[in-house]
């Protein structure tokens, strides 16, 4: 001891006191412990940035490819091992689902412009039949009105004041020929002037 300079002396058995072979294999056992302790960590690492990490931004974007954002580039293409068969698959698979979006798209702007070409000749359809509709009304009240009028008069006032509304004019007049075919003289008109008959040379 360094305070009064005694020594401490512990006596064992001669079998208890370690030999050389035993620290050897004491030793050789604590570096086999620190080897696989090292191998472990070692083999974690690299499997986490070979296999785990890869597998993981893969499985995100496919995620995010199957929610219809094609944005996200595909790392890993260039790997020879699953995990670049892999990324290949799924850069195949992103291109296929965009050409289907493309081709989508197409259609859908197809299938509009048909419906408005479509909506556009119903309407222009449906205009001429109101048209021809109201042509043949007017038609059969003329004809009522030919049938229940026995003056001629009155017949072609009517007939001046539909024409206006079918011709949407301003003016309208009806000039009959006289029984020598050489004059012509106003029999009916919506505007009242002057002239009242005229000859035809």
């Amino acid at each position: 001891l360094s305070l009064n300079g005694w020594r401490l002396v512990s006596i064992l058995p001669v079998d208890d006191i370690p030999t050389p072979t035993d620290v050897l294999v004491i030793q050789l056992f604590m570096m086999a412990v620190a080897g696989l302790g090292i191998t472990a960590v070692a083999v974690n690492y690299f499997s986490r940035r070979a296999i785990v990490e890869p597998l993981s931004n893969l499985s995100r974007v496919a995620q995010e490819i199957g929610s219809g954002d094609l944005r996200y580039h595909i790392d890993y293409r260039g790997f020879e091992d699953e995990i670049g068969f892999l990324a290949r698959a799924m850069e195949g698979m992103k291109g296929n689902i965009a050409n289907s979006y493309n081709e989508l798209q197409n259609w859908s702007r197809t299938l509009e412009k048909r419906v408005y070409d479509r909506t556009k000749e119903l309407n222009e359809t449906r205009k001429e039949a109101e048209y021809n509709a109201n042509e043949l009304q007017a038609i059969y009240d003329e004809s009522l009105i030919v049938v229940n009028e026995p003056t001629l008069e009155p017949i072609l006032d009517a007939f001046t004041q539909r024409i206006l509304v079918l011709l949407n004019a301003s003016y309208c007049s009806i000039w009959l020929l006289d029984e020598t075919r050489q004059n012509m003289s106003r029999v009916t008109s919506t505007q009242e002037d002057n002239v009242i008959a005229v000859s035809i040379e």
